[in-house]
């Protein structure tokens, strides 16, 4: 039999408080980002091609959800565009953001590091939208198994289960918003899925907060007039991108055709910057020399290794990765759950309708 993750030994906690900050962005940085979002869109919704199956989507989240739930339940009107990986931009033009040392500075201080190393840079846009997302934490990064060569929910139960600290890598990231709409904060749990919620509250123009996100759990709020934020037809292959007759007129598709229409000012842009963060040189040639790095099959050895430990039943499989059954698994042993407790109003609209008694 299987058995629910302890709480406590699994909660996610940051390295530091979070640390939010106010025009970390200059303006003129906002507009090369938003011209260059006009120009190369439309993009494709955030969870496009990134989970295969509802197992993954729990792994990745609460590990809570219903097995026989549509995919198509978790269509949500948020769409993201990469913008860096690899210590590369995608775009010279944003080459003044990505690499700004103010952000280096940024990392370097919330770990008291020695060294930031810029890896990755995207943002999401949507207009109106409600978030059914209970609250997540992100990939984490490890060295040897990371975003680049591992799917989004073994990185995500690889860090919950704290198995693989030893091999987690530093990270830091700097998240901010621009949005006008007095509604659609950000919630997020620093000192744990039973910890008192924090909020980063609307409107949220040029506001960031510094913080290790693969540590915290945390959701956007759902943002907008409330008649606005369902749309007819959308599915995962729903584009936004401008008009190009009308820079401010943004054209939600699917195919030839058009789910939405909006004006700039509906827009809710984020923008996640993320560094690598390593306390000195010592620490810095631990990772580029790759002396201990983790593999795939280390992974599937460890987890299998501690399931046995903990007398938790379960058949070894041929295909770790994907395996339903091993995943359901792994989701049951180490998924701590969603967060107790939101901001008044702010709750998913299944925790706003769930009984009493289950709460």
């Amino acid at each position: 039999m299987t058995t629910r993750a302890n709480t406590a030994q699994f909660d996610m906690l940051p390295f530091a408080p979070p640390r939010v900050m106010q025009n970390v962005y200059s303006e003129a940085q906002h507009d090369a980002l938003m011209d260059m979002i006009r120009t190369y869109g439309p993009w494709p919704m955030v969870t496009k091609g990134r989970f295969q199956n509802v197992e993954q989507i729990a792994a990745s989240t609460s590990g809570r959800i219903d097995r026989n739930i549509s995919m198509d339940k978790f269509i949500v009107a948020q769409f993201r565009g990469w913008v860096a990986s690899h210590g590369t931009t995608y775009f010279t033009e944003l080459d003044d953001i990505f690499y700004d040392p103010k952000l280096r500075a940024l990392a370097r201080d919330y770990w008291g590091a020695q060294y930031a190393r810029p890896t990755f840079m995207y943002f999401s846009l949507s207009g109106p939208f409600e978030a059914t997302d209970p609250g997540h934490i992100d990939g984490v990064t490890f060295r040897g198994v990371r975003k680049e060569n591992a799917p989004l929910w073994i990185l995500s139960l690889m860090g919950k289960s704290r198995l693989f600290d030893r091999w987690m890598v530093k990270m830091a990231q700097v998240v901010t918003w621009w949005c006008k709409c007095p509604t659609g904060g950000f919630t997020y749990w620093p000192d744990g899925v039973d910890g008192e919620p924090q909020r980063v509250t609307a409107p949220m123009w040029n506001k960031s907060l510094v913080v290790q996100n693969e540590r915290m759990y945390h959701r956007p709020e759902s943002n907008g007039p409330l008649e606005r934020r369902r749309y007819e037809g959308l599915t995962f292959d729903t584009e936004l991108g401008v008009d190009p007759s009308d820079r401010d007129r943004w054209l939600m598709t699917t195919g030839d055709t058009v789910n939405a229409e909006l004006h700039t000012g509906d827009l809710r842009l984020m923008l996640h910057w993320n560094a690598e963060v390593y306390n000195d040189m010592d620490d810095l040639k631990l990772h580029s020399d790759h002396r201990d790095d983790l593999t795939h099959d280390m992974v599937a050895e460890i987890f299998m290794a501690d399931l046995r430990r903990r007398g938790v039943g379960f058949t070894p499989p041929s295909d770790p990765y994907n395996d339903m059954d091993f995943i359901g698994v792994l989701n049951d042993t180490y998924n701590p759950g969603v967060p107790r407790r939101y901001p008044p109003g702010t709750e998913p609209v299944w925790h706003r309708n769930r009984k009493p008694e289950a709460a």
